[in-house]
């Protein structure tokens, strides 16, 4: 049959992309069709099996099986901090140029902790916010500012040197990965068998 999915842009080529052509060789009668979306959808209007999503989950009637938790950093570009005072503490942010996330609600509010430390609220200068963290994360590389997104898709340009984690004592808000479905009482054998072969990867 069929298995159609609905996954976040940024996690889909970085995280997605060789457990579902793994999927795919295990099970060769298999068709996949996966929308690429980073907006919050109903799974039975959209008419899809599974979404992946990072998100604190609302009481929604739908199933979810957590993946695993992003852990975002923050960061800027070499060429954006020459010159400039670099973050270490929160409220340092307010005299900087911030790169903003719009599908976080407000997006020029961050909200950052330090170890065993209460939660600190920065309302950010924001110069450009976006609904893509592929365009957050190249407009930082351009020297836009600072932006925060996981360490799994920065990971490589902190090695070469192109991007400068900032603020490393602070910890923003980890969000949670869940695998959601439709809760109806007989799932397809594709859903399970996919949500599992996830889990296990």
């Amino acid at each position: 049959g069929r298995l159609k999915l609905s996954v976040p842009s940024s996690l889909v080529t970085k995280l997605l992309l060789k457990p579902i052509s793994n999927f795919m060789n295990l099970h060769p009668e298999l068709t996949i069709d996966t929308s690429v979306n980073n907006q919050r959808i109903d799974l039975i209007e959209n008419n899809i099996d599974i979404a992946i999503r990072a998100s604190v989950l609302e009481d929604s009637g739908y199933k979810a099986r957590f993946l695993f938790n992003h852990h975002p950093i923050y960061f800027a570009s070499p060429s954006y901090l020459q010159g400039r005072e670099i973050p270490t503490l929160a409220n340092d942010l307010l005299s900087h140029d911030c790169l903003t996330y719009s599908l976080t609600t407000p997006s020029n509010t961050w909200r950052l902790r330090k170890s065993n430390q209460a939660d600190t609220k920065v309302v950010v200068k924001e110069v450009f916010k976006s609904d893509s963290p592929e365009l957050l994360l190249e407009m930082a590389l351009l020297g836009h500012g600072i932006t925060a997104l996981p360490y799994w898709m920065v990971a490589e340009h902190l090695q070469d040197g192109n991007l400068i984690q900032v603020l490393s004592d602070c910890e923003p808000n980890t969000l949670p990965m869940y695998a959601v479905f439709k809760n109806d009482e007989y799932q397809p054998y594709r859903v399970r068998a996919f949500v599992d072969y996830l889990l296990d990867y």
